[in-house]
């Protein structure tokens, strides 16, 4: 260490110290907070096939504060251990004024010919705080760190991507400690060969790039089913819950931790739905019992789940077309399904359904695509279907206590029309439809009493199903999608009368 003038406060010493046995050490950081402490981190390799990561907190004067911790332990899934395997290599350390520091590393994991980017942020004493894996690379797509840098609660991080022949490079901005964006307007995915929740969101101005992290993992020992989101516990941001089958467990995660929330009788459920059934601003969630026809919610009070028993369907119907909304306008959120040609809906009264006949439908012809959403900007949910045989859109338009069917225009027929989604996609407040046919995507925009349906642009060969959020945060809502082929997440943002489709993510 040196003073401003260049004289020699400490001589050097060997760094780090004897308990690293006998691996090589290269590719040092250092950082200095003003104090004159510092932190370093360096690559240390274990054989030629393996590396890991080593740090060290420093006071004043160079003298040790913490001994030398290696970053192999494992890295958390946002609160949740997991088994770290393969090379964390090439670290990037960022110091703020009051000792608290980030490493973000490289890591590459048994995925061919990718690596994925690491985070740890610890305390000014050096105890590790969070760990998560920020970014999460497919086949073929390998990251490569160039910056970080910290402020306050925020760091931000550059790299280089390389895949499909190209590189590219990237700079995105954490707010706060890693963390889901968890607004509604991200995508969840389990995959069952892992047992793994993923999320991935896009933070205010970052419209381009998708946040791709491993919310947490699940128990391989036991069956998932019906993994849904919502702001379960009421604080604003969206979090997931997943059911074991087996048992009827509802387990719930905010990303942090995973907890039980109760339990429902194993036993068959049809159409189990998330939704804010009380209006308190917490989510439920509604399911059938299909032997008794008997609707349970779970309510939520912010921390679990109370099983009440809201109301019964005549088992003996068939059911179709089970949709949730809120058909009244009140803030609760409702139930509508349909059995031969009549709508029936079971609105909420906060602690029962109350169910009554709300209109017919044709049952001559075949009905597509029923879907939920306000088409006349009312403040009442609708419900809008297609007609197979010659293509026409009718709207069930709520009153408030009934439907009016009004048609809304058509699609042609002899058209495959798939992925169809609702949105805002203009962002007059009115929902609209979106579909695609082959590489394009159509939209039928609501003027509140017809859909007007253009052109919105190409999609490529992409396949997947189409996801709807408002990802860039401008009042529009916008598509998304994943090439089931390659992993890459692909976003169509609107421009209120187009989609310009850009790589999103993998």
């Amino acid at each position: 260490m040196f003073t401003a003038s260049g004289s020699v406060v400490t001589f050097e010493r060997q760094v780090p110290s004897e308990d690293l046995g006998v691996n090589d050490q290269q590719d040092v950081e250092v950082v200095m907070a003003p104090d004159a402490s510092f932190v370093m981190t360096w690559e240390e390799v274990i054989s030629p096939s393996l590396q890991t990561v080593s740090y060290r907190r420093f006071g004043v004067n160079g003298t040790f504060v913490a001994t030398e911790d290696s970053l192999l332990t494992g890295v958390r899934a946002l609160g949740e251990n997991y088994s770290l395997v393969g090379s964390i290599f090439d670290p990037q350390i960022a110091l703020e004024r009051n000792g608290t520091f980030v490493i973000v590393v490289t890591h590459n994991d048994s995925t061919p010919n990718a690596t994925n980017l690491l985070y740890y942020e610890f305390s000014s004493s050096g105890a590790e705080l969070v760990s998560a894996e920020i970014v999460h690379s497919g086949l073929n797509f390998s990251q490569r760190l160039g910056f970080v840098g910290k402020a306050g609660d925020n760091f931000t991080v550059a790299w280089t991507v390389t895949g499909n022949g190209a590189d590219s490079f990237f700079a995105r901005n954490f707010v706060g400690s890693v963390g889901v964006g968890r607004d509604g307007n991200d995508v969840v995915g389990y995959t069952p060969t892992q047992d793994e929740l993923w999320v991935g969101y896009g933070k205010l101005g970052q419209s381009l790039l998708m946040d791709n992290q491993r919310l947490t993992r699940l128990s391989g020992a036991v069956t998932w089913v019906n993994v849904l989101t919502g702001d379960f516990d009421g604080n604003g941001t969206e979090e997931v819950v997943a059911r074991v089958l087996e048992s009827g467990e509802w387990w719930h995660t905010d990303g942090t931790t995973t907890t039980s929330w109760g339990y429902w009788s194993p036993l068959s459920w049809l159409d189990v739905k998330a939704a804010d059934f009380t209006g308190d601003g917490r989510t439920d969630i509604a399911g059938r019992e299909s032997t008794s026809g008997e609707w349970w919610v779970a309510v939520s009070n912010g921390t679990r789940f109370t099983n009440q028993k809201f109301t019964s369907w005549n088992p003996t119907l068939t059911w179709v077309d089970v949709q949730v909304g809120d058909f009244t306008g009140d803030g609760r959120a409702d139930l509508a399904g349909r059995t031969s040609g009549q709508w029936w809906v079971a609105r909420s009264t906060v602690t029962a359904f109350t169910n009554s006949f709300w209109g017919a439908c044709s049952t001559a012809v075949s009905w597509l695509d029923v879907r939920v959403g306000d088409f006349n900007n009312d403040g009442r949910d609708d419900i809008a279907g297609r007609v197979s045989e010659w293509g026409q859109w009718w709207v069930a338009r709520s009153a408030g206590s009934s439907f009016t069917n009004v048609a809304f225009g058509g699609w042609t027929p002899s058209v495959a029309w798939a992925d169809v989604v609702v949105g805002d996609f203009d962002g007059d407040g009115r929902d609209d439809l979106a579909a695609r046919v082959a590489d394009q995507l159509w939209v039928a925009r609501s003027t509140g009493s017809t859909f007007t349906t253009t052109f919105w642009g190409s999609w490529g060969s992409r396949q997947s199903p189409l996801y709807v959020g408002d990802f860039n945060r401008d009042g529009r809502q916008d598509l998304a999608g994943r090439d089931t082929a390659t992993g890459i997440w692909w976003v169509g943002m609107s421009t209120t009368e187009r989609f310009n489709s850009y790589f999103w993510g993998y």
